[in-house]
Formats: C-alpha cells, structure tokens, sequence
C-alpha cells in the first residue's frame, strides 16, 4: 500500500504501531522482546509489605489494619514486629490482616485478583465459594502466604510470611541497656524535671524501655534507639554544661563543643561504640537527645 500526502497520524502506542490515513486505519504487531523481571533487593519485612500493598493498589478502595479502625500505612506497618512461626517455636514470621470495602460482586472481584496474583507467578488456589463470599489464596516465591477474601459484607487481605531463624536478641537487648543507661546517668547529671518530645508525659526510664528501635538514619537495612527529652532551663546553664562534659568525659566519651554563645551552649559526646549524646541549655530550657550505634534490624 502507497501512503500519500493524506496520511495524517503517526503513532506508537504499546507495541502497536498505527498509521492513521482518511479512511485507513493499518496495525501492526512487534514482537515483544523478551525482558527478564528484575526484582529489586529487599529485606524480608520490606518483601512481605509489598505483597499486602501490592495487593491492595489492585483491590483499590480504603483499608485499615485489623482493628478496622486505623488506616492502613506504611509507616504503622513498619513497626509490626516478627512472631513466634506456629510450625517452628525456633523460628518467626510476620503477618498482617487488612479490611477493605465490601463487594457487590464478589465473583467479579475475586477472578481479577486471580488474574492479577497468576500474572505475579503465584499458585492460587480457592479456600472458600459460596454464593455471597469467596476467598482465595495464593503461595509466593519466597515463601509467603497471602490470603484475599471478597463478600458483600467485607473485603480482607491476610499476609503471612516465611519462617524465618529468629534473629539473636542479645545484640539489640544489650544495645538497648546501655542506650538507657546513657539516657537515666544524663538525666541524673541535669538534674530537675524532664518530659519526652511531646513536652507532657514525664520522663521514666520505664516508659523509655517501651520504646521500639527506629529505622538507622544512615542504613534503612540497620535500626537504632533514638531519644529526645526537654527540661527546665537551668539556673546557671554554665555550670550545667560544665557538668555534663565532666561526667561523659569520665566515661571515655569524645565531648566536643557545638554552640556556645549568649543564646545557650550545646555540647555532644560521641562513644566508642558509635553512639550520639546531645545536650542543649539556654535561658528558656534544656534538652537532651541520645541516638544509639546501628545495628542488624531483625526485620
């Protein structure tokens, strides 16, 4: 066929060119090449999110965790500490239940998320059909288990991951006393009453204990303990920074001077084992910030 002056368009849209002529409409199919799925490195808390987001960006609709009250992010679900795995006491695994928006069609509903997991290269198998609810689960490379149920009534997603060794606890529990014993020895130094960073609930050394390790600043693979407490403003912030320094120093910490002028004086401490004191005065108040050594998250 001869293209003439008339032809109008030309247009690529996903593998399929067209040329668009008065009264002439040619396809034609490439071949796709065939490209390998690169899967992006994760740790096995970051990989067993994915499945619950992934699954429910294809549901759509709002979902919450399992109190159906709290709306579903990625920053509560980051905080979901590993269990002990029912089949192996030696061994634990996350796992996550999420609710969604009911379904007026639950056949409907289920067969595009079949669609979707068998696309993804999961074994999907069905657990329950019934003419108002369905549920279906699927096996992951990997070792996980996710669990989709649709009814007029709700919808739900259960995640369970592999069982994994239980990360050694010693390392964290030992990062965590010094971290604390850090904390109670400056706050003794102080002296004077001390909150935590909402400048309301008083500061305890058992409250603190409550405290989960955070994401590591530097390595989103590593966590660390990290703390912030406000106090009075002391009656001669001199000689409060003075004492501060005296007592890390005596504990063979590298003090260094951050700010000192007539706005406050800042002083810091940084510990052999790579942890982070800060202590702050001014005529207003005083503050004391402690981030502890990064060490291997069990997530």
């Amino acid at each position: 066929m001869v293209l003439t002056k008339r032809t109008r368009v030309l247009l690529v849209l996903g593998g399929v060119l067209t040329l668009i002529a008065t009264g002439v409409v040619i396809g034609i199919l490439f071949r796709p090449t065939n490209t390998p799925r690169v899967t992006a490195s994760a740790s096995p808390h970051e990989s067993f999110i994915h499945l619950a987001t992934d699954t429910m960006a294809a549901a759509g609709g709002e979902w919450t965790f399992d109190d159906k009250k709290t709306p579903f992010s990625l920053r509560e679900a980051r905080k979901d500490k590993p269990e002990e795995c029912l089949s192996d006491s030696s061994a634990e695994q996350y796992s996550l239940t999420l609710y969604g928006p009911a379904t007026n069609t639950p056949s409907e509903t289920i067969k595009s998320m079949t669609r979707h997991w068998q696309a993804l290269d999961y074994s999907v198998r069905t657990v329950v059909d019934t003419d108002d609810a369905i549920e279906i689960a699927a096996a992951v490379p990997g070792g996980s288990e996710i669990g989709y149920f649709a009814s007029t009534g709700t919808t739900s997603i259960t995640v369970q991951g592999p069982c994994v060794e239980a990360a050694p606890t010693s390392t964290t529990n030992a990062l965590q006393e010094e971290f604390l014993e850090n904390v109670s020895k400056s706050v003794s130094t102080a002296g004077g009453s001390w909150t935590f960073e909402n400048k309301k609930t008083p500061f305890s050394v058992a409250r603190a204990r409550t405290h989960s390790a955070a994401e590591c600043l530097s390595d989103s693979r590593m966590e660390q303990y990290d703390l912030v407490l406000y106090g009075d403003a002391p009656a001669d912030p001199r000689a409060a920074s003075d004492a501060m320094a005296s007592q890390w120093s005596k504990r063979g910490f590298n003090v260094t001077t951050v700010v000192d002028n007539s706005d406050g004086i800042e002083i810091r401490a940084d510990t052999p084992d790579g942890s982070l004191l800060d202590f702050a005065v001014s005529p207003e108040l005083s503050s004391l910030l402690f981030q502890s050594a990064c060490t291997r998250s069990v997530g």
